[in-house]
């Protein structure tokens, strides 16, 4: 008989980064990642409240407000999901990935067990949403395409008008 023992890490501080954060990211929004990262070697649920308070803390910083106002005056405290519901149209792309991102925190609120996948899949999702509204090098790509297709369109347009 052949034995192999196994081993996993359950505690890693500082964690490696787990995905990459853009550098323009936020700094508390980054912390929180930071912190989940640690968390998620041996406590999956509870990295996956810090990726939570992170999704909050993006909603801060994309201004959406955190109360609304009572009809009877006064004002009323909006949960995460109706803080995503109000995320302004400019970033509407991202609305559906930050209700994952919810609904995958709630787990790790409320269930005993949270599988470490599901939080690494919070970690994918949420890399997702950073890249899309901090990444400098999706813009420089994007430009750098256009920029491309300009030049060697008008190439073989001048190309087409000289035959």
């Amino acid at each position: 008989m052949d034995y192999a023992e196994e081993f996993f890490p359950t505690y890693f501080n500082p964690s490696p980064p787990l995905i990459d954060v853009p550098e323009a990211c936020p700094e508390d929004v980054a912390t929180q990642l930071k912190r989940a990262f640690v968390a998620s070697w041996g406590e999956p649920g509870a990295a996956a409240g810090r990726v939570r308070i992170a999704t909050e803390l993006l909603l801060t910083h994309l201004k959406v407000p955190k109360t609304q106002p009572k009809r009877a005056g006064g004002r009323t405290r909006l949960n995460l999901h109706q803080r995503i519901d109000v995320l302004p149209a400019k970033h509407a792309e991202v609305r559906e990935a930050l209700l994952a991102i919810k609904w995958l925190g709630n787990a790790g609120a409320h269930e005993a067990e949270m599988p470490r996948h599901t939080v690494y899949d919070a970690f994918d999702i949420l890399e997702l949403v950073l890249r899309k509204l901090y990444s400098r090098d999706q813009e420089a790509v994007e430009r750098l395409v256009k920029a491309v297709n300009k030049r060697k369109g008008s190439a073989a347009k001048k190309r087409k008008a000289e035959r």
